[in-house]
């Protein structure tokens, strides 16, 4: 009898063993592998006629055998052949056999047509993965990847490349002296470059306020609309066209204000360009500044700064993401978040020096 149960434990002890062995072998089976998108999201610029590719992975050694996956493509807002392209076999990719992952063309091409539709999405969603999982732990290489196409296209709003005001064949204008109220909007001087406009319809007007600084006025320097480039380390050309506005040694802050702007309702995205050069052979200080803001009846938004410096080589500009931006034309944007009627004040401040900044070829545009 003793024999017998000996013999029974040992049964129950190998079938337990084989058991656990078994259930060990086959806890995470290939079947279970996942399989997704490495990014949730592109962006690609209509302008740039451009492809979009994206690399789709396996959780697991590379295959023994290749896997088909198999995904949808929809969007709400974007039509095939008219905002993209797909390529030939869209919707079908393999990873072959030896790899983890394999690189598919979503898009063949992005339009650059000239429809004002602002930014489009394009969706891609796994559906079949020969069996595996769609779809990563954690929301992570999940099963969809969205494409968006940035429009490029804008209605015009405002622009000026200071074309149409009439300049002096001096380039100079005299600011007042000491003692000027703060705020004080400058008038045009005879025979002295225009630091006003009014506008007859076609660019944008604007109208010049300065504030002293520590010096008061100064005589004799270039500011306002000037068709001359060779003032200081010769500029070379204007942005666009034969004309533009300059600034040199104004001492105090200078409030360059434009025509106010009528904006349609309901816009989506609201722009402003503003082209700009800082001259090499200038003296820019840590307080000289730049300001772009747009001006509503809720007040003043800033849109970027524009800062003065001494850099490794000597003195430097930098733009609002700290790139050097001296001695080349430079266009800078920003994007009013109050969509509202408005106008667009550029805001420069300068000490006592020889600093010449230029302006030129600025434009408010959306949709």
């Amino acid at each position: 009898m003793k024999k017998i149960r000996i013999y029974i434990v040992m049964l129950l002890l190998s079938t337990v063993t084989v058991s656990c062995f078994e259930e060990n072998e086959f806890i995470i089976p290939e079947d279970f592998t996942w399989v997704g998108f490495k990014s949730s999201s592109i962006m690609v610029d209509e302008a740039s006629g451009s492809g979009v590719s994206a690399e789709i992975l396996i959780s697991s050694r590379p295959l023994s055998s290749p896997v088909t996956i198999n995904y949808t493509v929809s969007s709400d807002d974007a039509s095939e052949g008219v905002d993209y392209n797909l390529p030939a076999g869209s919707g079908s990719t393999t990873i072959p056999a030896g790899s983890a992952s394999v690189e598919v063309t979503l898009i063949e091409s992005v339009i650059n047509n000239s429809e004002i539709a602002g930014r489009r999405t394009v969706l891609f969603t796994i559906t079949d993965a020969g069996g595996y999982t769609i779809g990563g732990p954690d929301g992570e290489y999940g099963p969809e990847l969205t494409v968006t196409i940035a429009e490029d296209d804008f209605n015009t709003y405002g622009y000026t490349s200071f074309e149409e005001p009439e300049v002096s064949p001096l380039g100079i204008y005299n600011v007042p002296e000491a003692g000027t109220p703060e705020g004080t909007s400058l008038p045009n001087h005879p025979g002295e470059n225009p630091v006003d406009y009014v506008s007859v319809g076609g660019e944008l007007g604007f109208d010049l306020y300065y504030t002293e600084g520590d010096e008061g006025g100064s005589d004799d320097i270039h500011l306002g609309v000037i068709d001359i480039t060779d003032l200081d380390d010769g500029v070379g050309a204007f942005y666009d066209g034969s004309q533009g506005y300059v600034s040199e040694d104004c001492d105090g802050e200078l409030n360059l204000e434009f025509d106010e702007i009528t904006l349609d309702p309901g816009m989506t995205i609201l722009r402003v360009d503003i082209g700009f050069y800082f001259t090499t052979g200038s003296s820019f200080e840590d307080d000289d500044y730049f300001t772009a803001v747009w001006r509503t009846e809720d007040g003043d938004e800033e849109l970027f700064e524009i800062t003065g410096g001494y850099g490794d080589g000597g003195d430097e500009v930098f733009s609002p993401s700290g790139e050097s931006i001296i001695g080349k034309w430079t266009t800078i944007s920003g994007y009013p978040e109050n969509m509202k009627t408005g106008k667009l004040v550029i805001i420069f401040r300068t000490s006592s020096g020889g600093e010449f900044v230029y302006f030129d070829k600025i434009a408010i545009v959306g949709f």
